[in-house]
């Protein structure tokens, strides 16, 4: 009952050819076409022979092509559609070596807003609400605006100026004056930031996702303002030990095309479980090209 394969099912598979007991030969692998140096490396382009499985290996040649890989490609809704539905959240320019400065500068002051947001600003019942956060420069002068829902939660307690003096020792190296911006949200319950944060606190209350889904559903859709909504969550749900990723629809979120006006959020919700990522597109309908952002 060897196991054994012939000289052409070698040459038509760069892979693993196997054959059964009774005679018939079963070729497993990749074919020559999609098989190539860049794709397919030499301990994996190789035949199994004989009872024993002996591996030989059969490095393939630039002749035998490039190589051509299919897989599951995704983009980015925001920055797929920045300059016709979304704007760049950053205004100013660098020259030569101070651009990767000011970029990594943006970065820590969104990362400071974001922190101090959700440690001093978040109580039992109500949550930052602070979905992104925008750097203008002129010359050295930097606005910072802080895009929220809710701004009375900043303002509480003096919140935001405390935030300001954080940043103000951020920025006290370089002699930059800074000013804070607060920009309230038309439609808060409707943005998709405030929407899986919502989510996130909901789930970090072990409440089900399939509760929290429908009432976020019956919410949104009582606003009359979407077109459509895709919630999803991934992790171990409901403390469950193998991990899964389940969503839920609601209408149209048309994510190929580029004129709808699609927002996307990302939250992590820290479980007695473990780490549950969030994932929300909501679809607010299309915007004629002559409207896009210039």
């Amino acid at each position: 009952m060897a196991a054994t394969m012939s000289a052409r099912s070698v040459g038509a598979f760069m892979g693993t050819g196997v054959a059964s007991g009774s005679g018939r030969r079963t070729d497993a692998g990749v074919p020559r076409q999609l098989a190539g140096s860049r794709y397919a490396p030499p301990q994996l382009q190789s035949s199994f022979v004989g009872s024993a499985m002996t591996m030989k290996a059969q490095p393939a040649t630039a002749k035998q092509g490039a190589g051509v890989v299919c897989m599951g490609q995704k983009v980015h809704p925001t920055g797929f559609r920045i300059g016709i539905t979304e704007d760049h959240n950053s205004h100013w320019y660098g020259k030569g070596d101070k651009y990767a400065k000011l970029l990594q500068e943006d970065e820590e002051i969104r990362d400071m807003v974001f922190k101090y947001v959700r440690k001093n600003v978040r109580t039992p019942t109500n949550y930052g609400g602070v979905v992104k956060v925008g750097v203008d420069r002129v010359v050295d002068k930097v606005n910072v605006r802080i895009f929220t829902g809710y701004p009375g939660l900043l303002i509480r307690n003096d919140s935001v100026y405390k935030l300001r003096d954080l940043l103000k020792q951020k920025l006290a190296k370089n002699h930059r004056v800074l000013e804070i911006s607060l920009v309230e949200l038309s439609k808060p319950d409707a943005n998709a930031g405030i929407l899986a944060e919502f989510i996130g606190q909901r789930l970090e209350e072990r409440v089900p996702f399939r509760r929290v889904a429908k009432e976020v559903l019956d919410k949104v859709y009582g606003l009359g303002v979407l077109e459509g909504i895709k919630i999803q969550v991934a992790g171990r749900l409901n403390g469950v030990d193998i991990a899964r990723t389940e969503w839920i629809r609601e209408g149209r979120v048309p994510l190929h095309t580029l004129r709808a006006q699609i927002g996307y959020a990302e939250y992590s919700a820290n479980t007695i479980h473990g780490v549950l990522g969030i994932k929300v597109w909501v679809s607010q309908g299309e915007r004629l090209l002559s409207a896009r952002i210039t």
